[in-house]
């Protein structure tokens, strides 16, 4: 009998445990069909994205329907160690800002700078408040700092369209998608820090357009210009806008008025070939937060090859002048390689300035050219050269930011700039002013080591539509020569042609190029130079 009931026993123990593996295994089953679907639900929805690619107004209609913070993770399953890398990875691009720094600085070295940066837009009279003191305190005018922070609104519309359908797989990596599609850092965050504050959601809109999906960014970046965006929603006191001085309503308003952005777009002369200068160009140009396009250099073994290197477009330059550019070149080949290099760098200026002259509807507008060598320093904003533009002569034509080694002190116009004073047959470095005696050099860098050299230079150039014409006129009556020589002008008269008083943006001297097969460094290129000249 014991027997018989211990058998039973036995029996229902694994028939006990049959079910129990069967519950587990449909639980987990489920759970993954659960997570599959939910990848799938993701997936799918970057999959439509990219097939609405056309329609954004239907696009952004549906990814606001789909977005919701009723399903985010709380602080027990989204914490700063499983978001530290993203939220530092976004400190790095976008909490840039001598403002996000001194408030959300400490938080970004502990992976919580998206919260900082949300904490304050949503705490937003009590930051204006601090704001205020920390002007007051320092002595600010209300009128300079939104001077100074006029280029930030670039920054900030940049960030909060910064990651795009096509990159969203790659910020994935680091950011796991939710059920939503939305990265899961970056979705909590928000709806923890943010989507409760009509001030924060005015500011940082959860989905201002079709093509961003990340919010932190862009709420760091607005931290850069919280003295405006304070200002903006009035938060500031009569203490600091003092009615009887320059900082009055009146006068705020009237400044704000008359300040044109007037930099439009930054264009970068780059070869094919020349994969490092294109990615060094790209990484400093976004942070500048200005559109910018890369234009294709003009190249070719021989000169032969360089002239045909574009059909007609280039053809049509190949009876032009040449002056002598193989002085000093070792060898016929080398020589060649000089000349084609030469007429290249010629031929690619030209038509970027014939580009920008065809844009006659923009009359305001200003461009900046960069070679692919060109630094601009970490310290330098589009409004900086904004400013640096506007004390040019009114009547100007091409102004350089960039010079090697010297300029002349009777060249003087103003506190900003110089003429580009120089003999229409001078060589390449222009010293024979000094021979003259009509130039007391000031140094403005050592690159070349030699200070007698005058005016060098066409890494940074500043060209508008309205007098670009005169830039090609004026090259159109000189023979093919080294650009740099080319552009100085032996009086203002001939050419409106200015030096900015030093290095608003500096050379690279680390980047080797690759030219047709032969490389070359910067330093080589000098010497080589030197010898021609």
């Amino acid at each position: 009998m014991y027997g018989a009931i211990a058998l039973q026993n036995t029996k229902e123990t694994e028939v006990g445990h049959i079910l129990r593996r069967s519950l587990v295994w449909k639980v987990a089953l489920a759970t993954t069909l659960s997570l599959l679907m939910a990848s799938i639900s993701s997936w799918r929805m970057i999959a439509d994205d990219k097939k609405n690619i056309k329609n954004p107004a239907a696009l952004n209609e549906k990814r606001i329907e789909s977005w919701s913070c009723d399903d985010f993770d709380d602080d027990t399953t989204i914490t700063p160690s499983e978001c530290g890398y993203v939220d530092r990875e976004m400190c790095e691009q976008h909490c840039t800002s001598d403002w996000c720094q001194s408030m959300c600085g400490e938080m970004c070295s502990a992976g919580e700078g998206a919260l900082c940066a949300y904490t304050k837009l949503s705490n937003l009279q009590d930051t204006c408040a601090q704001v205020e003191a920390e002007l007051i305190k320092k002595g600010k005018s209300l009128v300079e700092e939104l001077e100074i922070e006029s280029n930030q609104k670039r920054v900030y519309e940049a960030a909060c369209l910064r990651l795009s359908r096509d990159n969203l797989s790659a910020h994935a990596k680091y950011d796991p998608l939710n059920s939503q599609g939305f990265p899961i850092c970056d979705h909590h965050a928000f709806c923890g820090f943010c989507a409760q504050s009509q001030e924060c959601t005015q500011i940082v809109p959860k989905v201002p357009s079709p093509t961003r999906i990340e919010s932190g960014g862009c709420a760091a970046a607005a931290l850069g210009r919280i003295v405006s965006i304070c200002d903006e929603f009035q938060y500031f006191s009569s203490a600091l806008r003092n009615d009887d001085d320059e900082s009055s309503d009146a006068n705020i308003l009237q400044h704000q008025q008359n300040k044109i952005e007037r930099l439009r777009k930054i264009f970068y002369i780059n070869c094919d070939n020349d994969i490092e200068r294109r990615n060094f160009q790209e990484s400093q140009l976004e942070r500048i937060g200005i559109p910018y396009e890369r234009f294709a250099c003009v190249s070719g073994d021989t000169v032969e090859e360089v002239f045909a290197s574009r059909g007609n477009t280039t053809k049509r330059f190949a009876s032009k002048p040449l002056r002598n550019i193989r002085e000093g070149a070792p060898d016929d080949t080398e020589a060649h390689i000089i000349r084609a290099h030469t007429i290249g760098v010629w031929l690619s200026h030209y038509l970027l300035f014939e580009l920008i002259a065809s844009y006659t509807n923009d009359k305001e507008g200003i461009y900046l050219i960069l070679e692919d060598d060109a630094l601009i320093p970490p310290e330098i904003t589009a409004g900086d050269i904004d400013r640096a533009a506007a004390s040019l002569p009114k009547d100007w034509a091409y102004a350089s930011l960039n010079v090697h080694e010297s300029i002349c002190l009777e060249d003087k116009v103003n506190e900003d700039w110089f003429v580009k004073r120089g003999l229409t047959n001078a060589s390449l470095f222009g010293s024979e002013r000094l021979s003259l005696g009509t130039c007391t050099p000031i140094q403005i860098d050592n690159q070349w080591q030699d200070p007698n050299i005058l005016y060098l230079s066409a890494a940074a150039q500043l060209l508008r539509p309205s007098t670009a014409a005169h830039v090609t006129h004026w090259l159109d009556g000189l023979p093919i020569y080294h650009i740099d020589a080319l552009l100085r002008t032996p009086s203002g008269a001939h050419l409106r042609s200015f030096q900015f008083k030093n290095n608003l943006i500096s050379t690279a001297t680390n980047l080797g190029e690759t030219r047709r097969g032969h490389i070359f460094s910067s330093q080589n290129d000098h010497r080589l130079l030197r010898r021609r000249n």
